[in-house]
Formats: C-alpha cells, structure tokens, sequence
C-alpha cells in the first residue's frame, strides 16, 4: 500500500509543473468533418480522420470551420472542392442515410469493429476481437461497411 500511496504523490508532485490550457473548441460542431470524410476515398479519409484529431485535441482548432478542414486536407490527397461540398445539404443528407444505415446493422458507437458480420464494440474488445481472429484462421484484415 505504501508504494501505491509513494506513486500517487510523486504523480502529484510532477502535475504542478505540467501545463495546463483550457479546451477551446469541445463543442464545435463535428458535422461538417464527418461529411467531409464522408466524402473521401478511404486512404485519404484515414489521413484526414488523424488531421482533425489533431487539430482539435492537440492544436485546438475549430473543426467546424472550412479554413482548418482545408488545412486538415492538406496532403490527404483529397480535392480542395470536397470541402464546399462537405457543407451542403445533400452532403449531410448522405451522412445521416449512411448513420442510419449504420445503425441498422448493430452498430451504435465508436469504435465498432466487424468480423465476418460479428460485431465488437469499444477498444476493451480488440482482445476478443483477436481471439475471434485467429480461431477463424481469418488471415486478412477487411473493412465491412454496411451492405457488405
């Protein structure tokens, strides 16, 4: 008990020098990354899926914004136009018909992973997912998407 408690104060102890800012953007509205990414070929919305992870938890930008989407896009090898795109209606329309269609197959959250039309929800399941793997003798990874 005695180890635990020493660990727990020199955590403590070393938070007063850790920099602490304040979280800017948690409630900017996420919909217009997600229809862009929607709209991405799926190397490119991979690549552009870490840029806006990093935009908005490391730097703190705004990911609702066009200006920080086109700087996300930057080098995800996606056309600069998928951006106006990304903000019109038939753009969001096509998000909620692909979260709905999402929806019906069993998946309710991220992140859901498929293999072979079995679903395992959340990261704590990478284990079982694997188990599932390799008593399959299921080799190659595949991307499911709805209508698979």
């Amino acid at each position: 008990m005695g180890g635990c408690i020493s660990v727990a104060l020199c955590i403590l102890g070393c938070a007063d020098s850790l920099p602490f800012f304040e979280l800017l953007h948690l409630s900017s509205p996420s919909i217009p990354a997600l229809c862009l990414a929607a709209l991405l070929e799926e190397d490119a919305r991979a690549r552009f899926t870490s840029a806006v992870f990093d935009a908005l938890w490391q730097k703190q930008r705004d990911i609702s914004d066009a200006e920080v989407l086109a700087k996300c896009l930057t080098g995800c090898d996606g056309s600069p136009d998928v951006i106006e795109r990304a903000f019109e209606a038939s753009a969001r329309a096509g998000l909620a018909d692909q979260t709905a269609k999402t929806y019906e197959c069993g998946v309710f959250g991220v992140p859901t992973f498929a293999c072979n039309g079995d679903l395992f929800f959340g990261n704590d399941r990478l284990d079982l997912l694997l188990w599932t793997v390799e008593k399959r003798g299921t080799r190659q990874a595949r991307v499911e998407t709805p209508g698979d």
